[in-house]
């Protein structure tokens, strides 16, 4: 053991002997491993870690017991004893390289399935609506009942409003909605939208013949 390190030794054991620290309580003080600082109370520094490690102890215990950790560190050093990790006492080199390749390639790969997922949800996310009327039929364009029912799907929607009103919309995206006609011609608008603004539009002509309705008798 060398003269600067028997003497951190003795430095060491009368400072928590004059605080009345144990080892342990230290230990929970600075959140250095206590086989560390039973190194430090017996000399065994050739069993501490490197440099850099080694100088942020230093500096940890001298808040606690009260010294300046760069002399000390520095007349450790100059004993020579001290595990060294690469150049001015840093994290070796290829070790920072690693850690840092690792945090760019972790930040590409969370890019790369970000860019992925819009890409796979663009038609959904940005896309326009489809509206599909299943009833009534394309050739209708005439009726004689004053109701007509309208059934059909949306894809891609959010919402669905016939002639201004809204309809509900299924799970599933279908719909049915019972429209009152008056008698002649009827325009009846059906209109698909999504929340980001994008919509389809279908308009339907029908046609009310009221004629074939029969009076009650007086």
């Amino acid at each position: 053991m060398q003269q600067d390190e028997v003497l951190f030794t003795e430095f060491f054991n009368q400072r928590l002997k004059e605080r009345g620290m144990t080892l342990k309580h230290l230990a929970d003080a600075t959140g250095i491993a206590l086989k560390h600082l039973e190194n430090f109370s017996h000399g065994r520094f050739e069993r501490l870690p490197p440099a850099p490690y080694l100088h942020g102890y230093f500096v940890k215990l001298g808040a606690i017991l009260g010294f300046e950790p760069d002399d000390w560190w520095s007349r450790i050093r100059e004993e020579d004893m001290v595990h060294r990790s690469g150049p001015a006492d840093r994290m070796p080199a290829k070790r920072y390289s690693r850690l840092k390749g690792r945090a760019i390639f972790g930040t590409a790969l969370l890019l790369l399935l970000a860019g992925m997922y819009v890409a796979a949800r663009f038609t959904t996310i940005i896309g326009e609506p489809k509206l599909i009327i299943i009833a009534p039929e394309p050739g209708v364009s005439s009726v004689s009942a004053s109701t007509l029912t309208f059934r059909g799907m949306v894809r891609n929607g959010d919402t669905l409003t016939v002639d201004g009103a809204g309809v509900p919309l299924e799970a599933d995206g279908s719909f049915t909605t019972d429209i009152l006609l008056k008698p002649g011609p009827n325009t009846i608008e059906l209109r698909a939208k999504k929340v980001l603004g994008r919509e389809a539009v279908l308009t339907r002509h029908i046609y009310y013949d009221d004629s074939q309705i029969i009076a009650p008798a007086p």
